[in-house]
């Protein structure tokens, strides 16, 4: 396999969504054999800037798609989405998926990036995504909020706060 940045890149603009390696894999056409050399890409385009890796997924970084040669203008561009992550997590936005219950239990990680809160009490396992584990690690006892929304396997969904 040849090096194939340029269409790697091209390809993950033109999806506009992220991608898994085996979507990218599938898109360009190569066989099974080359994943590992297609990984190291992917690793050489995120050591780069630009892609960045969600989980198992890859998608095209934010700051490339502006092109402009001046560090001021990406700086401000990374201010920006600085600012959108906190408008995600602001109180208002978890308020409207909240069901304002609250639970407590204890946080185990999968490898892929997502999670659960082991509830006890024989009740089923609360589902936790990337992005609403905040800094909790594995084995923690943590408080979370339930939302009204089923996540993985129609599991009950929730945020560690």
């Amino acid at each position: 396999m040849k090096s194939n940045k340029k269409a790697i890149l091209r390809m993950l603009e033109k999806q506009g969504d992220s991608l898994s390696v085996k979507q990218i894999r599938g898109s360009l056409g190569l066989e099974k054999a080359a994943t590992a050399k297609l990984k190291a890409e992917l690793l050489k385009l995120i050591k780069a800037g630009k892609i960045t890796k969600h989980g198992t997924r890859y998608q095209k970084s934010q700051e490339i798609t502006e092109r402009t040669g001046s560090k001021a203008k990406i700086s401000g561009n990374r201010e920006k989405v600085k600012n959108e992550l906190v408008w995600k997590q602001t109180p208002e936005r978890r308020q409207r998926r909240s069901s304002g219950k609250t639970e407590t239990g204890y946080f185990t990680r999968n490898p892929k990036g997502f999670g659960f809160v082991a509830i006890g009490g024989g009740r089923p396992d609360v589902f936790i995504g990337e992005h609403e584990q905040g800094f909790a690690m594995e084995g923690d006892l943590v408080e979370i909020e339930v939302f009204r929304k089923r996540g993985f396997r129609s599991k009950q969904k929730g945020e560690i706060i």
